[in-house]
């Protein structure tokens, strides 16, 4: 019960930030394409590689932690259907390319974020 309630709690503040990061992209970048949501899932999965790491030691609460951090707030803070939708909508208006652009280039960089945060970790910590 405890981790359902951090992962609720978590997801809606996830969720916030990942409204405040959007908001701020878009009010700075020219562009109205989908940097808002590139931005959040870039550094939600730099932070998921970070806890990630963190989380992998044994120590008291860390399933909960696990459940509040990794499920709740970066689940809420990432989102992968504003990716799939932003994805559709650029192929639907005929930007086909810049599409695939969004699509390969958000792969290829949650995942390097994801990976560098978890050797920023063992690097900075020594874990």
């Amino acid at each position: 019960m405890l981790n359902g309630l951090l992962v609720f709690v978590g997801a809606g503040l996830g969720g916030l930030a990942r409204y405040a990061l959007s908001a701020a992209v878009a009010g700075s970048v020219a562009s109205r394409a989908a940097w808002g949501t590139l931005a959040a899932n870039i550094l939600g999965c730099l932070l998921a590689g970070i806890v990630g790491a963190w989380l992998a030691g044994s120590f008291p609460m860390r399933d909960a932690l696990r459940s509040a951090i990794l499920v709740g707030l970066l689940g809420g803070f990432t989102t992968f259907s504003a990716f799939a939708r932003e994805a559709t909508t650029l192929s639907d208006s005929g930007r086909g390319w810049l599409a695939l652009a969004y699509i390969v280039g958000t792969n290829i960089t949650c995942l390097a974020a994801a990976w560098g945060g978890a050797i920023l970790y063992r690097r900075l910590i020594g874990g």
